[in-house]
């Protein structure tokens, strides 16, 4: 089946985010806390911990967002990538944890609706819809095929594994910060496919020096890696994905672009 147009599958998809409310009102959350997240210690031990145990946690009953940013939250609730956000520069250093429980018999596709309403009534968004040209990777299966496999039905997570289940959507996301772009998937790989420990290792290696240049650009002083800290070239990493039936192809699509008409900085009382 072919797979439509990046621009397409946007429009469709925001159509379908910012439009529902004209066709009938938002679903809500039953009840739902929003309060910051606490500063990461200022050890490194304690700051990986607190790290690992964010994210996003979703299931029929409860919808649960652990130090996730104000910029992620938007992005979840309209079906966009972060980059397709303008708004002001605090959004993206603005971290919540909102615990929240799904009405009964509610379904877990209205998440992002829910999330909606909260975030209107919590923190007063208004946002527009505008277009924009934007300079991403595609992740697409090489010419020969992707030499990934599928998750075994008997794979043990607590087994040792020479490599872990991943869908190809967190693999684009892993990918575009390792990257000097946002990275678009457009496998049509469905499911959780084996991603080699050793390809793993490369993309933290990347990750870090992206995270180390950024630092430093933002700091507006010169990257300096740290003494014997690995690095991962532009060919090394982009052989490595081909020799696993992937690529990154750079592209300037028109994708859809959310801009921020008003945010508040702290949500109204729980």
């Amino acid at each position: 089946m072919e797979k439509a147009p990046l621009r397409t599958a946007s429009a469709l998809l925001l159509a379908a985010a910012i439009g529902f409310s004209q066709n009938a009102p938002r679903p809500t959350f039953e009840v739902a806390s929003v309060k910051p997240s606490p500063p990461l210690p200022n050890d490194m031990a304690g700051g990986l911990a607190r790290l690992s145990s964010s994210g996003v946690k979703i299931d029929p009953a409860r919808a649960d967002f652990v130090r996730v940013s104000l910029t992620d939250l938007i992005a979840r609730a309209y079906r966009v990538e972060s980059f397709q956000i303008s708004g002001p520069d605090w959004m993206n250093s603005a971290y919540f944890d909102i615990f929240a429980k799904l009405p009964d018999g509610s379904s877990t596709d209205s998440v992002p609706e829910m999330l909606q309403s909260l975030l209107a009534n919590r923190f007063k968004l208004t946002l527009q819809r505008a277009e924009k040209e934007f300079p991403v990777y595609v992740l697409a299966v090489g010419k020969g095929g992707s030499k990934l496999l599928p998750r075994p039905p008997d794979y043990d997570p607590h087994a040792k594994n020479n490599a872990v289940p991943l869908t190809m959507e967190f693999l684009a996301n892993q990918l575009s910060k390792a990257v000097d772009r946002p990275v678009l998937d457009q496998t049509e790989m469905e499911g959780d496919y084996m991603l080699p420990n050793e390809f793993r290792s490369v993309m933290s290696t990347r990750i870090l020096m992206q995270y180390v240049e950024h630092h430093a650009a933002s700091a507006g002083v010169d990257a300096e890696l740290p003494v014997g800290m690995p690095t991962v070239s532009d060919s090394e990493f982009f052989g490595a994905l081909r020799a696993m039936g992937l690529s990154l192809d750079p592209r300037k699509l028109p994708l859809t672009l959310l801009v921020i008409g008003h945010l508040e900085k702290t949500p109204t009382d729980n």
